[in-house]
């Protein structure tokens, strides 16, 4: 969704819709010839990983799951927040849904502020975005030319809301 020549809001990282984009594309590759229905996969990455987390307990058509440096709790956005920085990005999720509604749209820019410029502590959303930061930026493994460091306003209540372990006790052991 919104990457390379896809269709869709780019940056737009919110879990639900990102389930929901895998939906689509296991009916897709399901329906091909050279496809074993019986046999498909897939691979979440970082950000995705929620996504296929949350859609692979679901759709029973998803026979493995593989993850590459997931991003497994997206809630630390805002737990081991203060009541005020909670309340402020809920209240910003409920403008951006308001701005949707009358189809606005804002990206956030940078999504993923300089190395030197993150907090050197150990809080979960410090610790995470260095993680990011140090896989995802210019110059970096995980750089790509087509990537942009911006979120999406459609991603923030989804991010916020998901916890991929949550669902644990929905997989086969």
């Amino acid at each position: 969704r919104g990457l390379g020549e896809s269709e869709g809001i780019s940056a737009d990282a919110n879990p639900f819709h990102l389930a929901n984009d895998l939906a689509s594309s296991v009916s897709f590759v399901s329906g091909l010839n050279q496809v074993d229905p019986n046999q498909v996969f897939t691979i979440g990455l970082c950000a995705g990983s929620t996504g296929t987390i949350y859609e692979s307990f679901k759709d029973k058509r998803i026979k493995a799951l593989g993850l590459i440096v997931p991003t497994v709790n997206g809630s630390e956005m805002v737990n081991g927040t203060n009541t005020f920085v909670r309340g402020v990005i809920y209240l910003a999720q409920g403008l951006f849904i308001v701005l949707k509604f009358f189809g606005w749209h804002i990206k956030m820019k940078p999504g993923i502020p300089p190395e030197d410029k993150i907090p050197n502590d150990d809080k979960p959303i410090n610790r995470g975005l260095r993680e990011v930061a140090s896989y995802y930026l210019e110059g970096k493994v995980g750089y790509h030319p087509r990537w942009e460091n911006a979120m999406s306003s459609t991603s923030l209540a989804g991010i916020a809301k998901m916890h991929p372990f949550n669902y644990s006790d929905e997989f086969d052991d």
